[in-house]
């Protein structure tokens, strides 16, 4: 319960206490922390850099948020696992941008982010064993990594536009184009990678579950 901030050598730097597990946050264009916490009751909780509280943003189109996700707009990209879809709304969370049924198997949608260069969403479904592509008024394009990945769970994209994707069942990453095609692997130097990000001096971030830890990758 409660979301810890570190600098980009790893030095603690503080942490915000919570009333309820948090199970994923982004930074916002202004540099606020967006969380999610599906057990509270306002859910999407607005946080300073220097831990503060900002407010809530309440949204009638959300059910059971798991996963959070922002534009350079602010716009906020949710999987809700409820509802198994993936929703699109306002920065300020009144209004629906997109409403993707992003899957036939339930809780199966782990991460969504949208891709400004390409219009699209991208999606990762851990029972489709895939990540599919939507274009932003929810019609699927196309699916990557079907036949080689096993329970996909984060995604990023870098400066290069390269999609990276937590290959969480075969403990390792995988980047491919956004257009679907391959282009390399990690070892299996994790037991769990769960999340990834990209910082803005282009490090990568993986969250392994398992192994209670962040590692960092120049």
């Amino acid at each position: 319960k409660r979301i810890q901030l570190f600098d980009s050598n790893g030095g603690y730097l503080r942490e915000i206490g919570l009333r309820a597990n948090c199970t994923s946050l982004d930074f916002t264009k202004s540099g606020h922390i967006i969380a999610v916490t599906p057990g509270d009751v306002h859910k999407i909780s607005l946080f300073s850099k220097e831990g503060q509280f900002v407010k809530h943003i309440d949204s009638e189109h959300l059910k059971f948020p798991f996963h959070i996700s922002t534009d350079e707009e602010d716009y906020i990209t949710i999987c809700d696992q409820e509802s198994n879809e993936v929703i699109a709304i306002s920065p300020d969370g009144t209004g629906l941008v997109t409403r993707i049924a992003a899957s036939e198997h339930d809780q199966s949608i782990m991460c969504a982010i949208y891709h400004e260069e390409t219009a699209c969403f991208f999606v990762s479904d851990s029972k489709a064993d895939c990540v599919n592509v939507f274009d932003e008024n929810g019609n699927f394009l196309y699916d990557i990594g079907r036949g080689s990945l096993l329970y996909p769970v984060g995604l990023a994209i870098d400066k290069c536009n390269n999609l990276i994707v937590c290959d969480t069942g075969n403990q390792r990453l995988v980047i491919f184009t956004t257009e679907g095609d391959f282009l390399s692997e990690t070892e299996k130097c994790f037991h769990t990678p769960h999340f990834v990000a990209i910082s803005k001096d282009g490090n990568l971030l993986v969250t392994d579950y398992e192994k209670n830890c962040v590692c960092l990758f120049h």
